[in-house]
Order: structure tokens, then sequence, then C-alpha cells
């Protein structure tokens, strides 16, 4: 994939809360669940990228209420309610 991965997370935020913060700074972005997919395959699982064993926001939505997280911990996409506070951590295209 032809992304830069941001060295460090954000923190915990709500998704509604990290798409906010996207808008204020462009040019990063939150990532797709393919994308985010992708680096827990390629990063996180080869030890790189100082990821947590935690959920991370996507941007991809389910529903209104819901958006899709990808776990560090076991590598399985989950959705949770937007206003769940989720680890960020943000990529732009190259």
């Amino acid at each position: 994939m032809d992304i830069e991965i941001a060295t460090n997370d954000l923190g915990k935020m709500s998704w509604y809360e990290a798409v906010g913060y996207c808008n204020a700074n462009i040019g990063w972005r939150l990532p797709t669940k393919v994308e985010m997919n992708w680096i827990y395959k390629n990063y996180f699982k080869k030890g790189l990228g100082n990821f947590s064993n935690t959920y991370y926001w996507t941007i991809d939505e389910l529903s209104s209420q819901y958006a899709w997280s990808q776990n560090f911990d076991t590598g399985v996409l989950h959705y949770y309610t937007k206003m769940h506070r989720n680890k960020i951590r943000l990529i732009k295209n190259k």
C-alpha cells in the first residue's frame, strides 16, 4: 500500500472526535478497514510501528451509530458505537 503511517497514536477518542481531528489536519485521515487490517498484518504482527494490543478506529461506518475498529490483540474487525473511545492512528496517501 502506498500510505504513510503516523509514528504515534493520538490516544483514545470517540469516532466523531477522530473524524473531527482529521478534518482539522488536512492530509491525515483514519484508515479504511482494508488499510487497517493491512497495517495490522504488515506492521503490528512484525513488531513494527509501536502499536498497542487494543482497538483502533477505521473510517468505515456500519450505520449512523456504529463504525468499524480493528482489534490489534486478536486481528478481528469489530464494530462499536461511535461514542466508544478507541485508539487512533492516522495515515496519509504518499
